[in-house]
């Protein structure tokens, strides 16, 4: 199992903003590209289903909360681990619109 998580803060004062690259990146990906359904646990997050191996993830809490939906998603499938997780989150050390692939919280660029 692979999960994908697109961090964001809640709310109509973040809607659309920079910090909420991640959500809005995710959200237009199931939506408008791959047309998949979601559902909600427990107002911690929303849960697309790609296939039966890849879910993608969109934490309801504000971005500092973002542990507590990866802990309750990590709840619902225990053999999560931190290697089967990519995090999609704006960076303000970087340009609007560049990416960066990194390993763990480091510096260091994997590509």
């Amino acid at each position: 199992m692979k999960v994908i998580i697109g961090l964001g803060n809640p709310g109509a004062t973040y809607a659309g903003t920079r910090h909420n690259a991640g959500a809005i990146f995710l959200e237009w990906l199931c939506k408008e590209k791959l047309r998949v359904k979601s559902t909600t646990n427990a107002n911690k997050y929303v849960l697309h289903t790609i296939r039966d191996d890849l879910l993608i993830c969109i934490p309801t809490t504000f971005m500092n909360l973002s542990g507590r939906a990866v802990a309750a998603l990590k709840s619902k499938y225990p053999t999560l681990t931190g290697k089967d997780i990519l995090v999609v989150h704006d960076d303000l050390e970087h340009k609007l619109g560049n990416v960066r692939v990194k390993d763990g919280g480091s510096a260091q660029y994997i590509c």
